[in-house]
């Protein structure tokens, strides 16, 4: 059965705590929320920020376990100097 897309967006993700300001942390839990994060303060540029995008589009397909994607995330995440807290 296929499942719609716009549901595995929203599909939950372990959380993570990303910190937005100084001290003030955004909790992230969608593929959704991930990307938005990753296209606003990553480098696109950066071999992490490809690595997660293509693995969140995965997990949005269905063909990536969220694991896998919330993985590439934090290394994307740390490769841009982005403090989080792993939840």
């Amino acid at each position: 059965m296929d499942e719609d897309p716009e549901f595995l967006s929203r599909k939950a993700i372990r959380a993570i705590a990303v910190e937005a300001t100084i001290n003030h942390y955004q909790i992230v839990i969608t593929a959704e929320d991930m990307a938005e994060i990753l296209m606003e303060q990553c480098d696109p540029a950066d071999p992490c920020y490809q690595r997660a995008a293509e693995r969140l589009i995965a997990f949005q397909e269905g063909k990536a376990e969220g694991e896998t994607a919330r993985e590439a995330f934090i290394d994307a995440l740390e490769s841009a100097g982005i403090f989080y807290r792993d939840e």
